[in-house]
């Protein structure tokens, strides 16, 4: 027994010094903890710098700065990214609270652009914080870099101008606030009956509205996801956990196409969600001025260990 404790103690020892994600290190940091998808370090300033990574690909695809080792208090640095690296949420917090700039991704859908009409929503907009709160004028843009909206906030509320933008940076409409309210609006009302995005099956029969209809849609799509979705026994066995985003197209008919896995967590759990995707069933198009279109949407997945 004293034999295996010891065994046990000499090569955790050894698998904390040989340090699993190295490129990815903070300079003049101390690695404290890692994992198989995970590194803890203490930062010279005090700070505990907890990231998570993409085992196979050796990705790092979050990064989380701590105020202490209690890690209770995000205080510096956060960062988000997909698969491939690239950044799609990154700020700074101070004392829990977001501040200064930041650039968030808005997991809403989109549409996709076709040959006579369509329009695209955010994909990720970039503004500033000040104590937790939004302020001044905020930047949407789309998958193509495309300015699709402006939107001013005043202590986090909506204040001012905002602007809504078409795939060639023409104005679609333009709306006033004040301190939340609406004052004023350019926005075309007889379209807006006809905008609706695409919905889960097994809703479109029930009495009520639009809005209830998609609550009672949105619920369908989450029960059939987490009811089919397995958590992989290999990703369990690691305790590799996290959320696991997906991007698909709902086509002009319905039908559930160009399915990637964007953040995948592991291999096994982007499997997973493949998986479950591809069988998934027709939804109900989306519509633009009354005509069905393709819509792009960002779904998160979260796998988390009990």
């Amino acid at each position: 027994l004293v034999l295996i404790i010891l065994f046990q103690t000499i090569f955790g020892y050894s698998q904390l010094n040989k340090y699993l994600y190295k490129e990815h290190r903070e300079p003049d940091s101390k690695l404290v903890d890692q994992g198989v998808n995970y590194t803890i370090e203490k930062l010279k300033n005090g700070k505990y710098v907890f990231k998570k990574y993409y085992p196979e690909l050796r990705v790092n695809t979050n990064l989380v700065t701590f105020k202490s080792k209690k890690f209770e208090v995000k205080d510096g640095l956060y960062l988000e990214m997909n698969d491939e690296g690239e950044i799609i949420v990154k700020g700074e917090y101070i004392n829990n609270q977001k501040q200064g700039k930041w650039k968030e991704s808005t997991g809403e859908g989109e549409y996709v652009d076709d040959e006579k009409h369509g329009k695209w929503k955010e994909f990720h907009s970039e503004g500033e914080y000040v104590y937790g709160k939004k302020v001044g004028e905020w930047v949407s843009r789309d998958s193509k870099d495309r300015i699709v909206g402006k939107t001013n906030y005043l202590e986090g509320t909506l204040n001012g101008e905002q602007i809504s933008y078409d795939t060639l940076g023409q104005v679609n409409y333009k709306s006033v606030y004040e301190n939340g309210l609406l004052i004023s609006t350019t926005r075309d009302t007889v379209n807006i009956g006809l905008e609706r995005m695409p919905r889960f099956v097994g809703c479109e029969d029930m009495q009520g509205t639009d809005k209830e209809k998609k609550a009672c849609a949105d619920k369908k799509m989450l029960s059939y996801i987490y009811g089919n979705i397995k958590y992989p026994k290999k990703a369990r066995r690691q305790e590799i956990e996290g959320v696991a985003i997906v991007t698909f197209v709902i086509e002009k008919d319905g039908t559930v196409t160009d399915i990637k896995v964007i953040r995948g967590l592991c291999n096994d759990i982007k499997a997973e969600c493949l998986k479950v995707f591809n069988k998934m069933p027709k939804w109900t198009p989306g519509y633009q001025r009354g005509k069905p279109v393709k819509v792009q949407f960002n779904l998160p997945i979260t796998f988390k260990l009990k």
